[in-house]
């Protein structure tokens, strides 16, 4: 069993931590399990992973969102890993449709992810999503250096905008700098980021969310039965992040455990996880900044 205990460095309280976890029968479990505090601070991001038959996999990622996604929570969906074609034969709808009706019938709160690179015919499927759950939708944008996809320049952003009939602050915003394992990764990639943000904050997004990873690529060199201290990149590349960042502060319209509007506050910090903890993080600061205790038994 592994267990990666997750601490968030943010600019201002109170925040929301953004765990992107493979829609799997153990993230939804850990995800169900986790303490009503932990779940109060927690927006997650389900990333549906591929498999042989679409229609049983996107059928199970249901119903288990149905059992283990906690009353009130908004799931936000990336369904970006599928094919975008039709889930059932004669039937109009690709994987995003067809989850978010789904969700919608099983009561759960869904919000889809969307991406620059989308077709005109994933995006209208989005947008019928995001009329269904009310709950806006998300834009993910990698500035990882081996990315693919290209950063969406301003045309491009106000096409997405009118084709979802969205306006910014409908929309979180996502900014995925993917894994950092090294010194120079993480100082190349905060230059990516920092670029991405001072590009994209010039809309008034809903919510802003910096994204990274560096969970340890292999475990075997590492003692069994005690907790071992590692680098924390994505610690420290957020901490880069944030010391260098000079922009305006965007309102962010999340709510807080108590329903009310969150503060004013900046960029989040989020990423897969092995496991979800059901313990709270420890306040930016406690214990040596920039490394995470692993356990390996």
């Amino acid at each position: 069993m592994l267990q990666l205990v997750e601490c968030v460095l943010c600019l201002r309280e109170p925040v929301a931590y953004v765990p992107i976890l493979k829609g799997k029968a153990g993230e939804f479990l850990a995800l169900g399990h986790a303490s009503a505090e932990v779940q109060s601070q927690i927006r997650p991001v389900m990333e549906v992973v591929p498999d042989c038959d679409v229609r049983d996999l996107l059928e199970a990622f249901c119903d288990r969102a149905m059992e283990d996604v906690p009353n009130g929570m908004v799931l936000t969906v990336d369904c970006g890993a599928l094919p975008a074609a039709q889930v059932l034969k004669g039937d109009a709808g690709g994987p995003m449709v067809r989850v978010g009706e789904s969700l919608s019938w099983r009561q759960v709160a869904m919000c889809p992810v969307f991406r620059g690179t989308d077709t005109d015919e994933t995006l209208a499927e989005v947008r019928a999503v995001m009329a269904w759950h009310q709950q806006g939708g998300c834009l993910r944008i990698s500035s990882a250096r081996d990315a693919q996809e290209r950063r969406p320049d301003e045309e491009r952003v106000r096409e997405m905008l009118r084709t979802l009939r969205a306006a910014p602050e409908e929309i979180d915003l996502i900014i995925d700098a993917g894994p950092v394992h090294s010194r120079d990764g993480r100082t190349a990639l905060a230059v990516e980021v920092l670029d991405t943000l001072k590009h994209m904050t010039q809309w008034p997004w809903r919510h802003e969310c910096v994204a990274a990873g560096a969970f340890p690529v292999n475990l075997t060199n590492f003692p069994r039965g005690r907790a071992t201290p590692v680098v924390r990149e994505d610690a420290l590349l957020w901490q880069q992040v944030r010391d260098q960042w000079r922009g305006e502060v965007p309102v962010s319209s999340l709510s807080t455990s108590s329903g009310a509007p969150a503060a004013r506050q900046g960029p989040l910090l989020g990423r897969a996880a092995v496991g979800v903890s059901s313990r709270p993080c420890r306040p930016a600061g406690a214990g040596r900044a920039g490394h995470i205790g692993i356990s390996r038994h």
